[in-house]
């Protein structure tokens, strides 16, 4: 609440300071006030419109809070400032694979994938929607990557685990489970 308080205080001073409404727009976020949380980022770009922080951190509230069509205009919007912005091609692929389109969202974890081969969180949401399309073993190498590059990713096991056990691979399944 404080932090919300001295960017309410500062904004007046400089109501043209973008990156204000951005910081602001984060305080609200975590203080659970994501309309507050919208509006300060929608300012922030409206004043700086090549501020592709604020674009990114936009869409990944709207993503979080499932306004999935609002969360792909501002990824697009992002990538189309920052094409090698690799964790907004990521969250491009998780909102395709929220509306179902697996197929979109391996292309967008693909080209994360092509930015930095060692983007851990692409191998691990490549494998999720390869499971969801029901391809079990092509799931596995890249659910094995993820945890190649970061042995406590949790989630990454879990997938691994789900799809050894849809194999029918038993003890493997157990192996990632445990």
């Amino acid at each position: 609440a404080m932090a919300v308080t001295s960017f309410c205080e500062a904004i007046p001073a400089n109501s043209e300071y973008a990156e204000a409404y951005g910081f602001r727009a984060a305080a609200n976020y975590a203080l659970a006030d994501p309309t507050a949380a919208v509006a300060d980022y929608s300012t922030a770009v409206y004043m700086s419109p090549d501020y592709e922080l604020a674009y990114f951190s936009s869409c990944a509230l709207f993503y979080e809070i499932g306004e999935l069509a609002s969360a792909m205009d501002d990824f697009e919007q992002t990538i189309a400032l920052q094409p090698n912005y690799v964790q907004a091609h990521d969250y491009l692929g998780l909102t395709h694979a929220a509306m179902t389109d697996h197929e979109a969202a391996l292309v967008s974890y693909e080209t994360a994938l092509s930015l930095d081969a060692e983007y851990a969180p692409a191998y691990m949401h490549r494998g999720a929607s390869l499971l969801q399309m029901k391809a079990y073993d092509a799931a596995i190498a890249p659910l094995s990557s993820a945890i190649a590059l970061d042995k406590k990713y949790t989630e990454a096991y879990i997938n691994l685990g789900a799809a050894y056990y849809h194999l029918g691979t038993f003890p493997a399944a157990l192996n990632n489970l445990n």
